[in-house]
């Protein structure tokens, strides 16, 4: 199991530790995750703590690396993650990204048809 360890920084954003290595920003959990994974971690389940406290977990590290999630008007939206076209190729995780993609969509489709 992964654990990572938050906590606020200024302006919003937030720091998440995992293995040592700190990730600053708005969302820096899944920032971690796709370091992660892109390193070689295998999928797994995960936690984030503040301090002592679980405050999230889940079953897949990639399925937290490879999803964004959105506040709309009508609620949360959660949707695949996509990497900015400009930025530079890592093909370990664009192809377990297009592993996931279709196993997402896969599932999705099942869910409609039900």
């Amino acid at each position: 199991m992964i654990t990572f360890q938050i906590r606020e920084a200024s302006e919003g954003n937030h720091i998440a530790t995992v293995a040592g290595v700190e990730y600053k920003g708005s969302d820096p959990i899944r920032v971690a995750a796709r370091a992660l994974v892109s390193a070689g971690a295998a999928d797994q389940p995960w936690q984030m703590r503040r301090g002592e406290r679980v405050d999230m977990h889940g079953a897949s590290l990639f399925a937290l690396a490879f999803t964004a999630v959105s506040e709309t008007d009508t609620g949360i939206r959660t949707m695949l993650w996509a990497r900015h076209p400009r930025a530079p190729a890592d093909p370990v995780l664009d192809q377990l990204l297009a592993e996931f993609s279709a196993e997402w969509k896969r599932r999705r489709a099942e869910r409609r048809s039900a």
